[in-house]
């Protein structure tokens, strides 16, 4: 990720103090998007390596029961139906942060000047949910009775 840069030394001017505050602006969004995609891929490759064998086909667990007339009952099922899978997202990204900024510049023949200060705090809230899995893989893991 890109390492963040607040440069308010003598040599920076109201443009780069503008650009330094967009980075501050989106560096926790960019962050929390990074966060929601490594979370889905993270989720695809565990799918990819539990739920498929080596010919791409569904591992699947076999299972048998007795109904109540007493009759046994086969049924084979797939691997990923069993397992509870991570569907984590990012539901909600609250950012608070005050920032305070001073540059003075001043220029002439006999004094050239530049000040520059700045301050800035940053509070960070995420809130993620349990996501309910996509329709089309559910509809894949109906069981049909």
């Amino acid at each position: 990720m890109e390492k963040l840069i607040f440069d308010m030394t003598p040599k920076a001017t109201p443009s780069t103090a503008v650009m330094a505050l967009r980075q501050i602006i989106a560096a926790p969004l960019q962050a929390a998007m990074e966060a929601q995609t490594a979370q889905s891929l993270a989720t695809a490759n565990l799918v990819r390596q539990i739920g498929f064998d080596d010919r791409q086909q569904p591992v699947m667990t076999d299972f048998s029961y007795q109904r109540a007339a007493g009759d046994t009952v086969q049924l084979q099922v797939p691997l990923l139906s069993l397992i509870p899978l991570t569907c984590l997202r990012i539901q909600e990204v609250n950012v608070d942060f005050n920032v305070k900024m001073n540059t003075a510049a001043y220029a002439g023949l006999a004094n050239r000047r530049s000040t520059g200060n700045a301050s800035y705090q940053m509070h960070m809230q995420v809130k993620a949910v349990q996501d309910e899995l996509p329709a089309s893989f559910t509809d894949a893991l109906v069981i049909p009775s």
